[in-house]
C-alpha cells in the first residue's frame, strides 16, 4: 500500500501517471501469439456423437492443424470446418501429432484434420468452428478421443496450442 505521505509529495500529473501504470501492471496478461479454444460443445443422437469448438487468436504467417485424434488409430469420423459460419474448401488429411505427452501422458496421437495456411488462417477476430461427427459403432471402439489445435515450427515440428481430451463417460 502506498502512503499518503509520498502522494503529498507528488504532482498531480505524476499521481496520475503512477496510478496508471499501477493498474496497467496488475492488469492480467492474455496468452499472446497462442491459438485457443472453446470448451466442446456435445450433442448426442441414437446415430452419432457430435463435438464442436470454436478457435481464435491465430497469429497471422503462422501454419497451424486442428484435428481429432486417438492414440491407436485415426478416428472415423466426418468433419466440418467454417469460418465465420461459411463452410471452408480445406480437405481433410490425417497427420501424426507429436509431442503431447507434457498434455495427455500419451507419446502421439494418430489425427485426421486440416492444416491451415495463408488466408485460411482467420484474421483477428474472425474465428473457425470445427465440427466432428462419429457413429456410435465406432466410438464405442475409442477410449478416448482428442480434439486440438497445433502450430508449425521447423518443417516437421509441431506443438499444442490447446486442446481437450474427451473419454467415453463424456458422452
Amino acid at each position: 500500500m502506498v502512503s499518503l505521505n509520498v502522494l503529498e509529495g507528488m504532482e498531480m500529473k505524476h499521481i496520475t501517471l503512477f496510478t496508471l501504470a499501477i493498474a496497467f501492471l496488475s492488469m492480467p496478461v492474455a496468452a499472446q501469439d497462442r491459438a485457443s479454444m472453446t470448451s466442446p460443445v456435445i450433442k448426442t443422437t441414437v446415430e452419432d456423437i457430435q463435438f464442436s469448438v470454436d478457435l481464435s487468436d491465430f497469429s497471422p504467417g503462422n501454419v497451424y492443424r486442428l484435428g481429432v485424434g486417438a492414440a491407436q488409430n485415426a478416428v472415423n469420423a466426418k468433419l466440418e470446418l467454417l469460418k465465420n459460419e461459411t463452410p471452408m474448401t480445406s480437405k481433410p488429411m490425417d497427420f501424426v501429432q507429436g509431442y503431447t505427452s507434457a498434455w495427455w501422458q500419451v507419446e502421439q496421437l494418430s489425427v485426421t484434420g486440416y492444416t491451415l495456411k495463408g488466408s485460411d488462417v482467420p484474421k483477428q477476430g474472425e474465428k473457425i468452428t470445427f465440427r466432428v461427427s462419429i457413429s456410435r459403432s465406432d466410438a464405442k471402439t475409442i477410449s478416448k478421443v482428442y480434439l486440438l489445435v497445433s502450430r508449425q515450427y521447423g518443417p516437421d515440428l509441431w506443438y499444442l496450442e490447446d486442446g481437450v481430451d474427451l473419454d467415453q463417460s463424456n458422452w
